[in-house]
């Protein structure tokens, strides 16, 4: 993977709409125009998954790199979980309608960028914008998205889940822990 880091840098992952498929690529062609003017910033593109429209908004996504000459966008298939959580360490935000920006991109203290309504219904921290498919609202979230004031804040929010000392806790509860004490099952039968 050759990529050169800029400034501020995203990671973009965009997955088919599942309610009304037949309009993935519609607003596909609306994110991708969205980010394609965001200045001085990487943007990693993952490709979007085997749901209906996948192949084909695979497809358009490098035509669209390349015919647009985006020097600063990556196109890649897939990042593998050990590279895509390290990259979590290192950018500014996540945008697009993944599952992961709403349940793995707020522990890393970052913003994430829900696009549309395919994670409409999902309990939502305040570290996630949440903006409809248009060009004027993907640009502006983003913008608030790569605002050093506001990440400070989403930062200190992190804390809401804990400080990364879960496992010792744990191990300290078994450790000392009285198995014998609690061998035995009771039943309540009624």
């Amino acid at each position: 993977m050759k990529f050169k880091f800029l400034k501020k840098n995203l990671i973009v992952t965009y997955h088919p709409e599942t309610i009304y498929p037949e309009k993935s690529l519609e607003n596909l062609t609306v994110v991708l125009n969205s980010i394609k003017n965001i200045k001085n910033t990487g943007m990693i593109i993952t490709a979007p998954n085997a749901d209906a429209q996948g192949i084909l908004m695979i497809n358009y996504i490098k035509h669209f790199v390349k015919k647009n000459k985006l020097k600063n966008f990556l196109f890649i298939k897939s990042l593998g979980a050990a590279t895509y959580l390290s990259l979590l360490k290192v950018v500014d935000g996540v945008v697009g309608n993944s599952s992961s920006g709403i349940s793995e991109v707020p522990f890393f203290g970052i913003r994430t960028l829900n696009i549309g309504d395919r994670q409409h219904g999902r309990i939502m921290v305040s570290s996630i914008l949440n903006c409809p498919v248009s060009k004027t609202r993907i640009t502006e979230s983003i913008n608030k998205i790569l605002n050093e004031k506001f990440n400070k804040k989403i930062k200190k929010e992190l804390r809401k889940y804990g400080n990364g000392r879960a496992a010792d806790k744990i191990s300290k509860k078994i450790f000392f822990f009285d198995f014998k004490k609690y061998q035995k099952k009771f039943f309540y039968d009624i």
